[in-house]
């Protein structure tokens, strides 16, 4: 008799240990299943339903100017000199740029103010088609990425050299370009602070084009923009 009783409570104690065991793998599952999946599921589900953005950097904020700034700013030549290859320079004071070197110099114009108004769009319309894209050393040429406006003054633009063929009736010219930015936060030129760092520009006219053909630094620095 005590045998059996000993069989039976065996019975119901390996009958328990494994309901026991079943109820810990359900608990399992349910955690796994209300709890960590979702989380894991989440990033993936929101990264597809998010539309393609245009990046752009995060160092920017206008509230860190005070009116002290922009009053400063004010103060600061804001003008564009422009001195063409005939060696003329003109002060650009009214955006006649034109009349400061023709086409060349309309293009400098359209690359300055949309510096200025943080207008990427119209700044990747300065560039040609044969700009280096990939190994250019300006970030933001190809226009797929946001920057914010920049305070520029002391703006000068010269030509160093040009030459055109007449056969092809292609002219590429040489430009030393610099400028400085008030207050530089790096969204734009992360290469310089307030001061300046000349770049050279190869700026070429083809089919009635006149367009950015590449960009270096004048003196070696090997920083990106």
């Amino acid at each position: 008799m005590k045998e059996n009783q000993t069989a039976q409570n065996g019975k119901k104690r390996r009958l328990i240990a494994v309901l026991s065991a079943l109820a810990g793998i359900l608990l399992v599952l349910f955690c796994v299943c209300e709890f960590i999946l979702p989380h894991l599921s989440a990033p993936k589900n929101d990264k597809e339903n998010l539309p393609p953005a245009v990046s752009s950097r995060i160092f920017y904020d206008e509230s860190r100017f005070t009116d002290q700034d922009r009053t400063e700013y004010e103060t600061l030549n804001r003008y564009v000199y422009f001195k063409n290859h005939l060696g003329v320079e003109t002060l650009v004071s009214d955006g006649d740029y034109e009349s400061a070197g023709g086409a060349e110099a309309i293009l400098f114009g359209q690359y300055i103010e949309s510096i200025r108004n943080g207008d990427n769009i119209a700044y990747a319309a300065c560039f040609s088609d044969q700009y280096d894209f990939e190994n250019g050393i300006d970030r933001f040429a190809d226009g797929t990425e946001e920057f914010p406006p920049q305070r520029l003054y002391d703006i000068h633009i010269e030509s160093l050299d040009t030459l055109s063929d007449e056969e092809s009736g292609i002219t590429q010219s040489l430009y030393d370009v610099r400028y400085r930015i008030y207050k530089n936060t790096g969204d734009f030129r992360n290469d310089m602070v307030d001061d300046t760092a000349p770049l050279l520009f190869l700026v070429e006219t083809r089919g009635g084009k006149t367009s950015i053909l590449d960009i270096r630094y004048r003196y070696g620095n090997d920083q990106a923009q």
